[in-house]
């Protein structure tokens, strides 16, 4: 049975020194090997065979606390928002605030 992955990353698996990284879209991708050039680290970086196209990094595990930690801002860098626009998230907030006091005033008035 195949194990599930929560990171983007896992080590290689005939060259066990290695750790790959992976991207699904190009941007991402470009951003971590820029990240990787800046800090002087060495890589190759390939495309998977399969029908994701997944864009491939091989970095040494003597490289990985660094690797992991531009993996890492990569990741910060093309996050989105949890709740969309700012204006999104202050609707959600008041409309839970305002079925909770309307929740309450109706318990309230009932008993």
């Amino acid at each position: 049975m195949g194990e599930i992955h929560y990171s983007n990353y896992e080590r290689h698996g005939v060259q066990r020194g290695y750790i790959v990284f992976y991207f699904i879209g190009m941007e991402p991708a470009n951003y971590f090997e820029a990240l990787l050039i800046k800090a002087g680290i060495e890589y190759e970086r390939g495309q998977s065979a399969n029908i994701l196209k997944r864009h491939l990094f091989g970095v040494h595990q003597r490289d990985e606390k660094t690797a992991k930690e531009l993996n890492d801002e990569t990741g910060k860098h093309f996050q989105k928002p949890f709740l969309g626009t700012r204006k999104i998230a202050n609707f959600i907030i008041l409309f839970t605030l305002l079925a909770c006091l309307l929740a309450l005033a109706g318990y309230f008035l009932s008993h």
